[in-house]
């Protein structure tokens, strides 16, 4: 018992330096990989990894949707040492500054046992979100947050932390390299912690106030200008005429992708008009739009106009406050945020000070919500998390240094074992319920390094068959160049100018039309009856499917 006290005591000396955060947070991620098997949240961060890391027999920079200087970063890595899978590193290692920042501030704030129970809680969730369902959007609303908490607690010490300010600045910034809209949306909420600021800066002597406000000014203001900086000199990057084309192209994508489409029963005739029946309808739907004559820009855009026009109204915000706040409870994230308000009420204190940043933070999320809900673009779990981590943050700092409430510590205990084994997001991740996904990786490796060796051959593959992502693990690095000659047909790389140089090295324009009859082009599927149909309509009504060969599950057939 005396050793146990002691070491209790010397967790207690130790708690507030920095490596013993780090220690913290790097036993937490060795548990979580132990007991998880990770992976891409969505097929966005393959999609930008395929640009940058040379799976296509080349580098390209431009990655859409994260900042140009990222993609220089990434593909110096790529280029110098190109064994290892940068992009996943780099994320875990700037998730990992970030979590480390986040225990050390809060611990740093919260001198009592109770309230540091629920950042554990807090950043064991959110660790579980950021390390084991990767996704850049997420990982641009961690480090963002992670950042300006950094600059607000080197604003707020009784010393000003130049260095704290500094380092917040430029995690932040980073955060807003791999997504600059979110990184918006996380200033946005962190503002409620700027509330509590000024509640601190009214208490402090004059001449500290001034000081203080100004640094504050300052501060915040390199932050916005260095962040908007990077993100206008990343959009100017986009100037050239074939980045132009792919741009707006990529735009009229998204309105209907991400938007969604007219139906096709309502709006039958006018598809008719432009050339699409059901068979091509339901092919565009299932992401597979690369005939660059049928599915172009102006056709996309033509089928966007058909949609009602977003307009705010009266009745917006009758349907939202229909949806919401139920549909929060739909949101795994929103319970973490509901056990760290728990907290707040039961042990917390109630100042008005406290009570007006939290009804502050309250209107914040709710307009962001309002935003989401109006754009049609809401219930993301990779926006949510970032939304529910910042806000829980607010919260959190509420919680000051002296004590308020008489301490519990069994409640830290059943809320942690609670969100642990209740959050059946989980469920999908734990290592026992991914090792089949390891078996069937090695049956599309297989399948796509035979692909790959077949150098005569290009092989075009509808959407859902044959990916980079289903061949290889969040850890493994593809070799250079294994997509060379394999093009799907469809998806938000596909059009862009480092994609398009795998058609054009087979003298490809159209894949759909340009495949029949030719030697060197193959369709590989495991059903290709959609797209014969759709050959047979538009390009050559007794077109066959003559089957080649199988390779794993798919079937290899060239179009005669």
């Amino acid at each position: 018992m005396g050793g146990m006290k002691k070491f209790f005591m010397w967790i207690r000396e130790q708690r507030e330096r920095v490596w013993f955060s780090a220690a913290v947070n790097l036993l937490l991620l060795t548990i979580l990989l132990l007991l998880f098997g990770p992976s891409f949240e969505t097929n966005d961060d393959a999609g930008i990894s395929n640009m940058i890391s040379g799976v296509k027999g080349g580098y390209d920079a431009h990655l859409i949707y994260s900042n140009y200087l990222l993609g220089v970063i990434l593909e110096t890595l790529y280029r110098n040492i190109p064994l290892l899978p940068w992009y996943v590193l780099l994320q875990y290692a700037l998730l990992f500054v970030s979590f480390t920042v986040i225990t050390a501030v809060l611990i740093r704030r919260m001198k009592q046992t109770l309230p540091i129970w629920a950042a554990g809680i807090l950043i064991v969730f959110f660790s579980y979100e950021g390390y084991i369902r990767v996704q850049y959007t997420k990982t641009a609303a961690i480090l963002t947050v992670a950042g300006i908490l950094m600059m607000f607690y080197g604003l707020t010490r009784e010393k000003l932390r130049k260095t704290w300010i500094i380092s917040g600045i430029l995690l932040a910034c980073t955060g807003s390299l791999y997504r600059f809209q979110q990184f918006g949306a996380e200033c946005a909420l962190m503002t409620g912690i700027g509330v509590s600021f000024l509640f601190w800066l009214g208490k402090q002597e004059k001449g500290k106030k001034l000081c203080r406000l100004g640094a504050c000014v300052i501060s915040f203001g390199v932050l916005v200008a260095v962040s908007f900086g990077l993100y206008r000199w990343d959009r100017s990057l986009y100037q050239a005429e074939e980045w132009q084309e792919y741009m707006e192209y990529n735009d009229a994508r998204t309105e209907l992708y991400d938007y969604g489409f007219p139906p096709y029963a309502e709006y039958k005739d006018k598809y008719k008009e432009l050339g699409f029946n059901q068979n091509a309808f339901q092919l565009l739907m299932q992401w597979n739009h690369m005939d660059t004559e049928k599915f172009t820009t102006e056709a996309m855009q033509e089928i966007a106009q058909w949609k009602t026009p977003r307009q705010f109204s009266l009745d917006t915000l009758k349907q939202f406050f229909k949806e919401f706040p139920r549909t929060f409870l739909d949101i795994p994230s929103f319970y973490c945020f509901l056990l760290v308000l728990l907290y707040w009420i039961f042990w917390g204190c109630h100042r008005r000070e406290n009570m007006a940043v939290l009804l502050y933070e309250a209107a914040a999320a709710g307009m962001i919500y309002l935003f989401l809900f109006y754009m049609g673009r809401y219930l993301m779990n990779r926006v949510d998390s970032g939304i529910w981590l910042a806000v829980s943050l607010v919260v959190l700092w509420q919680f000051p240094s002296e004590k308020c409430r008489l301490e519990n510590r069994a409640a830290g205990f059943l809320l942690l074992a609670f969100i642990c084994l209740f959050q059946n997001t989980w469920s999908d991740h734990w290592r026992v319920n991914t090792e089949k996904e390891a078996e069937k990786r090695l049956d599309e490796k297989m399948v796509l390094e035979e692909i790959s060796s077949d150098t005569e051959h290009l092989y075009l593959a509808p959407v859902g068959n044959v990916s980079l992502t289903d061949s290889y693990g969040l850890w493994e690095r593809a070799p250079y160049g294994i997509l060379e000659n394999l093009y799907s047909l469809g998806g938000w790389t596909a059009k862009s100018p480092l994609f398009m140089k795998t058609l054009e090295k087979f003298g490809i324009s159209n894949p759909f039309r340009d495949m029949i009859g030719n030697d060197d082009v193959y369709l590989i599927t495991t059903d290709q009856t959609k797209i014969l149909k759709y050959i047979r309509r538009y390009y050559k009504q007794d077109a066959k499917a003559v089957k080649v060969r199988k390779l794993g599950k798919y079937t290899v057939y060239q179009i005669r």
